[in-house]
């Protein structure tokens, strides 16, 4: 049986008992999670999801890290960082997820002050908005209307139609420019 959570009240009972799932047969990689999950407290806001195989951890923006034993003796803090440059210790992230890099740990002690600005960074990155996107071009529009009878101020479409009462339709000549 996995040892319990040192921050239960960071997670509800069912999310305990999906972490507890993840971390049964490797209980000793259990204290990594919990580690990472009391580094959370200062960066911000954070919402824990926890999964079937993974701890998504969510800005009020997205997702901005993960947290998922990989192997019998490792687990993976995922990043979602912008242009990562892999490194010793930032790794490509396979199979994570939208994180973008990951840091392989596999004690308690290696979620370190590196591990920590790396953690920081991908907090800061994805929750600040999104840059804003650029306006359109305004082009123009051109409207036809072609029409032999105009419904007048009575407009019927049919017998089986509704009636409508005090039907305008108004045109506007294009505005003119230059001095007159």
């Amino acid at each position: 049986m996995s040892q319990p959570s040192a921050q239960p009240e960071f997670l509800p009972p069912e999310a305990l008992r999906l972490v507890d799932g993840q971390y049964a047969d490797r209980p000793h990689l259990r204290p990594i999670l919990d580690a990472v999950l009391a580094a959370l407290p200062p960066l911000g806001p954070v919402t824990i999801e926890a999964r079937q195989t993974l701890v998504s951890l969510v800005t009020p923006r997205r997702t901005f890290a993960l947290v998922q034993p990989t192997t019998k003796n490792r687990v993976d803090l995922g990043l979602r960082l912008e242009d990562p440059a892999p490194g010793p210790r930032l790794l490509p992230a396979k199979n994570l997820g939208a994180a973008t890099a990951r840091i392989a740990l596999t004690g308690p002690a290696e979620l370190d002050a590196e591990a920590l600005g790396w953690l920081r960074l991908a907090y800061e990155q994805n929750t600040a908005p999104a840059p804003p996107r650029p306006k359109p071009e305004p082009t123009p529009l051109t409207v036809v209307i072609e029409t032999l009878g105009l419904p007048g101020r009575i407009f019927c479409a049919g017998p089986d139609a509704p009636r409508f009462q005090n039907v305008h339709l108004a045109c506007a000549a294009p505005a003119r420019t230059g001095s007159a």
